[in-house]
């Protein structure tokens, strides 16, 4: 009897706790994401928030008092409903209310603070940090609210360069092991479609290739080419720190452009500055198509 009652409140504690989860994901109102200078002229503020009702984006940018020269400036964008999943699937909410309000030196020697705000239905919480730095278990979160700012408050920034790339590839791989140990996808611009593979090091009846495509929307592949800043993408060295020492696994990804292409292999896990958001979109994409095959 006492097994079968702690048995019972076991898997109570557990519904309770998933649909809690679920539910704070749900709950989600708003997520905000700014940039600002103390000791500056211009404009020195600019934030986005994106509302899940109606769902859309408004894009401010202001100075630090009031200037003729440099009035505020405010943009409405409708948000697509699938890019707004895509970020409070990057929210763990408990996770994020048990930061701390301030991380590191914001602004200090006017280096610029950065925050996001996360608006519940019943509560909010701002975390405010370093202007570039990131937070552990929320890189692809900060990555994600960066670009999309600097995008909408870009003026237009030209990316005619990105509409070049033709094809992206990411892969994990172990060299002492058996079975599968070579995980791969390759994403193509045309057709858009992605095509994910494993298979053995070497020949082994037991393990054969699989591989299988798939449809790769239009909306995603944009996404991807903008977390993309080709000159920093090809200046990287071809192999970074220890990839698969230790046999701890190697991680690459590889960008083919109409006139070359370039590939970069650095350690399982790792992340690399600059490109943290196009790492943790193109990882959970390999993990999600592959693991199936």
């Amino acid at each position: 009897m006492k097994t079968f009652t702690c048995c019972f409140l076991l898997a109570t504690v557990l519904t309770l706790s998933y649909e809690k989860s679920i539910s704070t994901k749900n709950n989600i109102l708003s997520i905000s994401d700014g940039l600002s200078f103390g000791f500056c002229r211009s404009y020195c503020h600019q934030s986005i928030n994106i509302t899940s009702t109606p769902n859309q984006l408004v894009a401010l940018k202001e100075p630090n008092y009031a200037q003729d020269t440099y009035p505020p400036v405010k943009k409405v964008f409708p948000f697509p409903l699938n890019q707004w999943q895509e970020l409070i699937n990057f929210i763990d909410a408990e996770g994020f209310q048990s930061l701390a309000d301030r991380i590191g030196c914001p602004d200090c020697a006017d280096g610029g603070a950065e925050w996001i705000e996360i608006q519940w239905s019943d509560g909010s919480k701002r975390v405010t940090f370093e202007n570039g730095a990131l937070i552990k278990g929320f890189e692809g979160l900060i990555v994600q609210l960066r670009n999309i700012r600097m995008l909408e408050l870009s003026n237009g920034k030209s990316t005619c360069s990105k509409n070049k790339i033709l094809s992206i590839s990411d892969g994990l791989s172990f060299g002492f092991c058996r079975s599968y140990c070579g995980q791969s996808i390759n994403i193509t611009s045309t057709p858009k479609q992605l095509v994910a593979l494993k298979e053995p090091n070497y020949p082994q009846d037991a393990y054969p290739p699989l591989t299988q495509s798939f449809t790769f929307p239009s909306n995603q592949w944009q996404e991807l080419i903008k977390l993309i800043d080709d000159e920093d993408f090809q200046s990287l060295a071809d192999r970074i720190g220890c990839p698969d020492c230790a046999d701890g696994g190697a991680e690459w990804i590889e960008i083919q452009w109409s006139d070359e292409s370039k590939r970069v292999t650095f350690e399982n896990g790792a992340l690399i500055k600059g490109f943290e958001g196009l790492i943790v979109q193109l990882r959970n994409l390999r993990i999600k198509y592959t693991e199936n095959l």
